[in-house]
């Protein structure tokens, strides 16, 4: 048995002896939270300098809800990556909108000023 497994098992028993059923379901909730991987903030600021400040100009968007048409212009601000939905570049707008956009549906390009 690994030493993960075997540290795991010690802190739910030492749970049970110490209390009953809700003490180890607190000492395993207790050692999940431990063990749990936790985002990397650095990688976080990295992607938020890559290309921060940055202009940018619509292409296209199929939002129907926005003000935003193609040519519109904004500050890039960085890039939210998950792996459950599409990555989103979010932007500051000129015109004052906060549209976030979406990885693959959305389309906008860098541009120099």
């Amino acid at each position: 048995m690994s030493d993960y497994w075997e540290n795991r098992r010690r802190a739910i028993e030492d749970g049970a002896r110490y209390g009953g059923v809700a003490e180890m379901k607190a000492a395993e909730r207790a050692w999940n939270m431990q063990m749990r991987p936790t985002p990397i903030r650095e990688e976080v600021q990295r992607l938020i300098k890559d290309d921060a400040g940055r202009r940018v100009e619509l292409i296209y968007t199929d939002d129907p809800y926005t003000r935003l048409k193609p040519g519109d212009r904004g500050t890039y601000q960085f890039l939210l990556t998950q792996t459950v939905i599409e990555n989103q570049h979010c932007i500051k707008w000129d015109n004052g909108s906060s549209l976030t956009l979406l990885e693959g549906k959305d389309q906008f390009k860098f541009v120099e000023e």
